[in-house]
């Protein structure tokens, strides 16, 4: 029994070590061959990716990730898709509101922009399905997941950019990590083999749930503001004050 916690404890270890090397190698990719603009864009794109989550989320993940421990399945699966219902109203309502803001400016949606929104909804729902993953006891499959969506794509976008300069765009970088969601979707769908996925699509949205945990949630929402904004708010201001590529 201790051989196999230990085992379980090296396997996470390891999971996330490479997640953290391929990333800084990735980061340094982008500084060499793509330049510091690029890498001022992506700093503060991964920026914004990583706080739209707590933007969005209400501070809900925290009652997700409590309640659903030593659930079964179909009533864990039931409290996470009340959830992801949250978010996607919210994740609408945002984007929403963002394009009337911008609709009054000259802001034009290129191709860069597209893949960014694409990742900030994404990277939402992958956090919003990690945390209840970690609660239920599959930190092995949580951290696997989180391994193929956050770094397992970053040799394949170097390899295509060293070999092709045509691929040497930060947009290429931004693709790359949405086709990573193909795969993951595949592992998460495979870890989850054994759960009764029909009838938790079947099942109806805890309205209850989510008014209850709503009205208690708003400490813990400013909390993960207040926490990821300040992680993040240094590149905003060097990029306000010095410009994209000395963010970079």
């Amino acid at each position: 029994m201790r051989i196999l916690k230990v085992a379980k404890s090296m396997t996470n270890l390891g999971l996330r070590g490479f997640t953290l090397v391929f990333r800084f190698l990735l980061s340094f990719y982008i500084a060499k061959y793509l330049g510091f603009e690029a890498t001022g864009i992506y700093g503060l794109a991964v920026g914004m990716i990583t706080f739209t989550p707590a933007l969005v989320g209400w501070g809900l993940n925290y009652f997700t990730s409590r309640d659903v421990v030593g659930k079964p399945p179909e009533e864990a699966g039931t409290l996470v898709k009340s959830r992801l219902l949250v978010t996607t109203a919210s994740l609408a309502l945002a984007t929403g509101l963002g394009f009337i803001a911008l609709s009054a400016t000259d802001f034009h949606l290129s191709a860069i922009y597209a893949l960014i929104l694409v990742l900030l909804w994404l990277e939402t729902y992958a956090l919003d399905v990690h945390l209840p993953l970690i609660a239920q006891e599959m930190p092995i499959q949580a951290n696997i997941i989180i391994f193929v969506r956050s770094a397992l794509w970053a040799p394949f976008v170097i390899a295509a950019g060293i070999l092709f300069p045509a691929a040497r765009t930060i947009e290429w970088v931004f693709a790359g990590w949405i086709l990573s969601y193909v795969p993951t979707v595949i592992v998460l769908l495979f870890c989850l083999r054994h759960w009764p996925l029909r009838t938790i699509a079947r099942a109806g949205i805890r309205y209850d749930w989510i008014r209850m945990r709503l009205k208690r949630s708003w400490l813990i929402y400013f909390s993960d503001l207040c926490l990821v904004g300040i992680s993040y708010a240094d590149r905003y201001i060097v990029n306000f004050i010095l410009g994209l590529a000395l963010t970079g």
